[in-house]
């Protein structure tokens, strides 16, 4: 039962953070002149509190110079979800690093495709 309780309470880790800072981003002066989101300049911690679910595979590039001259490096972004990662391996056939990066808020979480 409290599984099933823990499971629908379970909100997006961002969800506190910004509703503590509702009054910064959206004042009642705003509401007043029916002037919402328009003139919202989000913070840096604003950015690092938002959270996209990644669906499907996402890839991106970018180039460092180096004492050896340029390097590029290409980005593979794959969903986490259980049903995704039989796409995972054809990445990694010419792979040269794996960087595995989670949210430790949810390491006692249950995962949405266990039910």
């Amino acid at each position: 039962k409290q599984r099933a309780q823990f499971k629908m309470a379970q909100l997006d880790d961002s969800c506190e953070y910004f509703l503590k800072h509702l009054g910064r981003i959206l004042p009642e002066s705003r509401l007043k002149q029916n002037v919402y989101i328009d003139r919202y300049l989000p913070t840096l911690e604003d950015v690092l509190n938002c959270r996209k679910r990644t669906q499907g595979v996402i890839q991106g590039s970018f180039t460092l110079q180096t004492k050896k001259g340029p390097q590029t490096f290409r980005v593979v972004d794959v969903a986490g979800q259980r049903g995704s990662r039989r796409k995972w391996i054809p990445f990694f056939n010419s792979c040269d690093a794996v960087l595995f990066v989670v949210s430790l808020a949810g390491y006692n979480r249950y995962l949405a495709e266990e039910s």
